[in-house]
């Protein structure tokens, strides 16, 4: 192991163990609009190890009959101390807590990390229309209605939380240091959020649902109501991608880059699809190659067939792992540099990049703009 990476290590799990509780917040005037976050943060240290103990994992439900687990303790005692917050969007259909799989990376390193659910664009949300009977309300909003909640939802949890909405949580935050963070189209919406709130920080993407070239005719719809020129101050970006991605384009995401102001840097992982910032990319991909080749995922404009022809077997891309270590150490170290503002990890993003992950059996292509 070089010397710089002994000094400064993203990769590993930090010291402090992993508490996470659930809260709702509203937002009145949006009828009322009501929704779930889920907060993981650093506990006291009579819980070390606990969180890494696969008998004491916290178990969740995310839509009946459908659950999972995480790597923190639920309702632990908070650690002392004051921490920054990192606000995680989550994708498309999709649920907060997958932000299981880098929230508690980044709580282990010192941070407090919030994610609500986006009522109208949830698992449970897409999986209530998919058994509804013909005819009846659908649970899933439209894409104009999505588009307009989702940034807003973001906003409202910055409110809440710094207004003392967990009374438990309040007295940690370290107010004056957010961070914001996205997959897919949760990477949008982090996207647009910089738009709104002069709060962020610091804002990491992966995946983000933008551009003109990709098969689905949502992601035109969300490009089209992303500024990047309006943000009002100096927000620095990490921006991820994935070589293979069927759903959004390497070139929109380089053109992305393109326009981003300074300071950003952009990294590309080499045989990743849109799928591998999950955790269990392998069936969720699988899962949906086979709908598509059996166009039983009917999605207006969209030829599914089509896109399942030209994605390949899972077997041809780069492991689920490769995509985990690079989320949770590229997130850390940008929110290290620029939220903690740590010479070491400064240090870290400015030297060899490439060689840290290459060392790791990982490839990555990186390009980074810091002025």
């Amino acid at each position: 192991m070089r010397k710089a990476d002994m000094l400064y290590n993203p990769f590993a799990r930090g010291p402090h163990p992993v508490g996470v509780r659930t809260i709702a917040v509203s937002d009145e005037s949006r009828e009322s609009r009501r929704f779930e976050v889920e907060l993981w943060y650093p506990a006291s240290a009579g819980y070390r190890g606990l969180d890494q103990d696969e008998a004491t994992w916290d178990r969740f439900t995310i839509a009946p009959g459908l659950g999972g687990r995480q790597q923190a303790i639920r309702g632990a005692q908070v650690a002392d101390g004051r921490f920054p917050m990192v606000l995680y969007s989550h994708a498309a259909a999709s649920h907060r807590r997958d932000a299981a799989v880098l929230g508690p990376h980044l709580v282990s390193h010192g941070y407090i990390v919030a994610a609500p659910d986006h009522p109208g664009d949830t698992m449970a949300d897409a999986l209530a229309d998919a058994s509804a009977p013909p005819g009846t309300p659908k649970h899933r909003a439209s894409d104009e209605a999505t588009i307009v909640n989702r940034p807003l939802d973001s906003i409202v949890v910055l409110d809440r939380l710094l207004d003392g909405a967990d009374p438990f949580i309040v007295r940690s935050l370290e107010s004056s240091r957010l961070g914001t963070c996205g997959i897919s189209l949760g990477g949008w919406t982090t996207l647009r959020v910089n738009s709104l709130d002069r709060r962020p920080k610091a804002s990491f993407v992966a995946a983000p649902s933008w551009g003109n070239h990709g098969p689905f005719p949502q992601t035109r719809l969300q490009t089209s109501h992303v500024r990047l020129d309006d943000w009002s101050r100096q927000v620095p970006i990490f921006l991820v991608a994935g070589e293979r991605d069927m759903l959004v384009m390497l070139a929109d995401l380089r053109e992305l880059h393109r326009q981003l102001q300074a300071p950003k840097r952009f990294a590309i992982l080499k045989g990743a699809s849109h799928f591998h910032w999950a955790e269990g990319a392998e069936a969720l991909y699988e899962g949906c190659r086979a709908m598509w080749e059996a166009g039983a995922i009917p999605v207006p404009g969209v030829d599914v067939v089509a896109l399942a022809n030209a994605t390949p077997p899972f077997s041809a891309l780069c492991p689920n792992w490769h995509g985990t270590d690079t989320l949770q150490s590229l997130c850390l170290a940008h929110m290290d540099a620029y939220l903690k503002d740590m010479p070491e990890a400064h240090m870290f993003l400015d030297g060899d990049l490439a060689g840290s992950f290459a060392a790791r059996g990982i490839e990555l292509n990186v390009k980074a703009e810091l002025r």
